[in-house]
């Protein structure tokens, strides 16, 4: 198994490091006090549309780093191409 070099390994971006407590949050505050469970819900609904809506955003960076293009082996070995409307990623094939 081949290693990526540090900066091509996925870092989770901050506000899905916020996700994640929110969530551990919302379990714990459940387990303790059942009786806040619409609190809890309603917190994780909330989060949920907020990461949604932040993912559909084009240009939005709070999940992370937009590509722009693929990287350099992806075009070389010819396993993807660009989506003109959002230059987000589409691989058409998968080689081994």
């Amino acid at each position: 198994m081949t290693t990526l070099p540090d900066y091509r390994r996925w870092r989770p971006a901050p506000l899905i490091k916020a996700s994640a407590l929110l969530h551990a949050g919302a379990l714990a505050a459940t387990i303790l006090r059942p009786e806040a469970w619409p609190w809890a819900a309603g917190a994780i609904v909330s989060d949920q549309a907020m990461l949604t809506i932040a993912g559909l955003w084009p240009r939005c960076s709070l999940l992370g780093l937009n590509w722009k293009r693929l990287p350099p082996e992806a075009v070389v070995d010819g396993n993807g191409h660009l989506t003109p409307r959002r230059g987000l990623p589409c691989w058409s094939s998968w080689r081994s």
